[in-house]
């Protein structure tokens, strides 16, 4: 009998856990709905969030319609594990948070999903401005703009996790991440410390891909991003930003070590001092930001050590086929490791003319000239897992450029293949093949912007692999005065 009553009950507790998958449920937000009030449709739709949120259970999804205006501070803490996403239906679900009292809009334990919403006005004295996230949480946010959000840290997210990060159950949705962000835009947001947008804690990870940071400020340091980027012996991936835009944000101090764009500092939990799980940066530019409040002194980005009882503790900082225009590093030898694959620590994108498109979220840039710092072509595909950018356009396969929008402008004014005056330009089995149909004096760029070689080019000319070392080239041709630039690698 004791066997059969054990049986049944585990019969019983899957059939209550299989149903529970099954009829995880849609439930209706629209503060202007007049039906029944019971979330079941949008006639009959909840009229605040958070009576929407309290009917939820796990697994459920919250439909956003229009404009929403919460009142107060949400706490989602339910027993147990506990997965659920906020979804905004249509262009314009927005969650305006001018007439909410003080503290961040989500108080959040649990993993919190946000799609296709724009949040923002959210003012915390504490930490988070929209979402303050504790022990073993996690935020993930798809296609949201985050806008005139502030707190003391963190103006949209802070991650303030327990020792051991996020809770295992949520690994599959969350990757092990903490905040984990594609395809947004955060705008306007601040800080009275640290991180404007996003600050991080010594046990969170971060991870983000195609999105836009500008406007955004901080009195301390980090105006778009502040991270606590050593931890302890728990953290088994770094902290990545792939694809991501920081322009024109800014920190207050004037320190000379204060970045308005990314800020990467260690913190006394490195394991062995050193953190080689730190940042990695792909495909990112990190440009016009500054100090100061003075719109002039340049500061995009710092990797500093921490020091303390007399030991220095440090990160490792990667970058790759990224375009940074300021940084500030530690120059002794606790300073912070920065490992450089295909990139420019010193960027001059002036003639790009970075200019943000708030009708499409994305800072946008020129054409220029060859021989010209650009972010077109200056990324790698190879990092992405889905070849697009930020408002869903296609990448191609190979070279990209870098930043969260793909422009579809050639290095040149002409484009290399199209021109009168080449004929095209193209890869063989052994290195690339350049034809033009006059005579051309031709240059050849390393990715740091030294001259590795001159020649003459008539009819066609093989550019051989084995000539060169690895690496990324800017292959510049003069035809009457007129000048074309292709970029290409070199594997």
């Amino acid at each position: 009998m004791r066997k059969i009553t054990k049986k049944m009950f585990l019969l019983t507790l899957l059939s209550i856990m299989f149903n529970s998958m099954l009829f995880a449920a849609d439930i209706h937000v629209d503060a202007s709905a007049t039906g029944a009030g019971d979330g079941s449709s949008q006639a009959d739709a909840f009229t605040t969030l958070s009576a929407a949120i309290s009917a939820a259970v796990t697994g459920d999804q919250v439909l956003v319609y229009g404009t929403l205006t919460p009142a107060a501070k949400i706490t989602i803490n339910p027993g147990g594990n506990f997965e659920l996403t906020i979804k905004g239906v249509g262009s314009d679900a927005i969650i305006d948070c001018s007439s909410k009292s003080s503290g961040a809009l989500f108080d959040l334990y649990k993993l919190l999903i946000l799609e296709n919403l724009t949040i923002k006005n959210s003012t915390s004295t504490t930490t988070g401005g929209v979402v303050f996230i504790r022990n073993s949480g996690a935020v993930v946010a798809t296609s949201c703009r985050f806008e005139g959000n502030s707190a003391t840290d963190g103006g949209v997210f802070r991650a303030n996790q327990s020792n051991g990060g996020v809770a295992a159950a949520y690994s599959s949705v969350t990757g092990g991440y903490s905040v984990l962000v594609d395809k947004c835009l955060f705008k306007g947001n601040s800080a009275s410390g640290k991180g404007g947008a996003i600050r991080m804690n010594s046990y969170g990870v971060l991870k983000i891909t195609n999105s836009t940071f500008v406007d955004n400020f901080a009195a301390v340091n980090g105006g778009a991003i502040s991270l606590n980027a050593s931890y302890d012996s728990t953290k088994t991936t770094s902290d990545i930003l792939r694809n991501v835009t920081i322009f024109d944000n800014y920190v207050t101090a004037s320190v000379g070590d204060r970045a308005g764009g990314l800020d990467s500092q260690a913190a006394s939990t490195a394991s062995a001092n050193v953190d080689s799980n730190g940042l990695l940066l792909e495909n990112t530019i990190i440009y016009g930001n500054y100090r100061g409040g003075d719109g002039v002194t340049a500061a995009d980005m710092s990797t500093l050590k921490f020091t303390s009882g007399g030991v220095d503790y440090s990160t490792t900082t990667t970058v790759k086929n990224s375009l940074i225009g300021v940084s500030f590093a530690s120059a002794d030898p606790g300073a912070p490791t920065i490992t450089n694959t295909d990139s420019n620590l010193s960027a001059d994108l002036s003639a790009s003319a970075l200019t943000y498109d708030d009708s499409e979220w994305v800072v946008k840039f020129s054409s220029v000239g060859g021989g010209i710092d650009t972010p077109i072509d200056f990324g790698d595909s190879s990092y992405l897992t889905v070849l697009e950018d930020q408002n869903g356009n296609p990448r191609s396969s190979g070279s990209i450029d870098a930043g969260a929008w793909e422009s579809g402008i050639t290095l040149s004014l002409d484009g290399f293949e199209f021109s009168d005056n080449i004929g095209g330009f193209y890869k063989t089995t052994d290195g690339y093949k350049i034809i033009v149909k006059k005579e051309a004096k031709a240059e050849l760029y390393n990715f740091l912007g030294a001259k590795v070689e001159g020649f003459t080019v008539k009819g066609s000319y093989g550019i051989l692999d084995s000539k060169y070392a690895s690496g990324v080239y800017i292959l510049k041709l003069t035809i009457d005065g007129r000048s074309f630039a292709k970029k290409f690698i070199v594997n």
